[in-house]
């Protein structure tokens, strides 16, 4: 699948209002449009931009000047550090960075996975893009294996014919000392949707894992990191893929979302452990959790289903209109599991409950009044309300 320039406009617009998001590595040639793109974006999203052209720049720019002072000696920011101050909420843009001096590399990531500039911290809410040419589009720099697997990657696709043309007949007719305009209207990110998808992409990925462990982790060949762009399944790019999926989901975007979510895990998890992810989902045919609350359906078969179910009905009853029907319901749930499955995954779903029991807009003491009453019928309840 190739990546089009409006589905990367949308992937990096809610990446970048996702909470603790990673660095970004955009991929491509010299001179497509990387820099005015970013640029454009980051006026879209009213946000402050700072490109830098990171080859121009000294190793003392990002790692500080060292200074002695009583106790040791400090390394005081540059003038980057007091902007980012005064804007905080901005994006930096850290251009060619594959052409930077290793001395100055060596800065500047640290200023990119730690958010150190010198030995100061800046804002936490600062967002990093940085841009890089492929090693067989001119790249200089070959990525190591611990740094790939920080960074989300993009690969930056090359303008269509026709936005191309728009583009570079606007800026023949456009002084630089006239405002940006730009039509693109970024999707917004509900944060509290947010939290419910990204613990349901959570829950799928460690289904996953059960059925397939070998794609948790595996280690990139020196020749996979070369080729395309250098992800790979690990603990904290799968965090990454749940993270900035989830995103996508509760923006508006769900009709999007698988070609979406195929973009995100080629550029956290790598190609193969996407497309294998994605087909494990489709083929679940997760029953809808009310349906199983209100005793529509027949509880799943298939334990990884049953698994997945139980993970969600917490999050499915702190969402209803009337929660606390649905704390009834979830604990009657309870006894059925126990009743037709067992206590292993009837223990799980209690657990669950009691974990998100302060999520709920109700009274605990209510809420405890229910499960005590409910279990009553159950030969776990010592065991659940201990």
């Amino acid at each position: 699948m190739t990546v089009k320039q409006q589905q990367l406009k949308d992937i990096l617009a809610v990446t970048l209002q996702t909470p603790n998001h990673p660095p970004i590595m955009l991929w491509g040639g010299p001179g497509i449009g990387k820099t005015a793109f970013v640029y454009q974006l980051s006026h879209s999203l009213n946000r402050p931009f700072k490109g830098i052209i990171s080859a121009i720049y000294d190793p003392t720019d990002f790692g500080g000047i060292p200074v002695a002072k009583t106790g040791g000696v400090v390394r005081e920011p540059m003038e980057l550090y007091n902007w980012l101050k005064d804007n905080p909420n901005a994006i930096v843009f850290l251009d060619e960075i594959d052409k930077a001096p290793r001395a100055v590399l060596a800065a500047l990531l640290r200023f990119v996975l730690e958010k150190q500039l010198g030995d100061y911290p800046v804002p936490p809410t600062v967002s990093i893009i940085a841009a890089a040419n492929p090693p067989d589009e001119g790249g200089e720099y070959e990525m190591p294996t611990p740094l790939a697997n920080r960074f989300f990657h993009l690969q930056f696709p090359l303008p269509s014919p026709r936005d191309w043309r728009e583009a570079v007949l606007k800026k023949a007719l456009t002084l630089p000392t006239d405002p940006v305009v730009n039509n693109y209207t970024p999707p917004v990110v509900d944060i509290v949707k947010y939290i419910a998808e990204y613990e349901k992409l959570v829950n799928f990925v460690s289904v996953f894992w059960e059925r397939y462990p070998e794609l948790e982790y595996k280690h990139p060949t020196p020749e996979q990191l070369n080729q395309d762009l250098p992800a790979f399944p690990s603990p904290r790019s799968w965090q990454m893929f749940c993270k900035i999926g989830a995103a996508v989901q509760s923006a508006g975007l769900s009709d999007k979302s698988d070609e979406y979510l195929w973009v995100i895990g080629k550029g956290t998890v790598g190609e193969a452990a996407t497309t294998a992810f994605l087909n494990f989902v489709a083929q679940l045919d997760l029953p809808d959790p009310i349906d199983i609350l209100t005793q529509q359906v027949e509880l799943p078969q298939k334990s990884e289903l049953l698994y997945l179910l139980t993970l969600s009905i917490p999050t499915t009853i702190i969402n209803l209109p009337d929660p606390v029907a649905g704390w009834k319901l979830a604990w009657n749930l309870v006894l059925r599991i126990e009743r037709e499955r067992g206590r292993d995954y009837a223990l799980l779903l209690a657990q669950e409950l009691r974990r998100k029991e302060n999520e709920l807009r109700a009274d605990p003491a209510t809420l405890r009044s229910i499960a005590v009453d409910v279990l009553k019928q159950s030969a776990l309840k010592n065991i659940i309300l201990s």
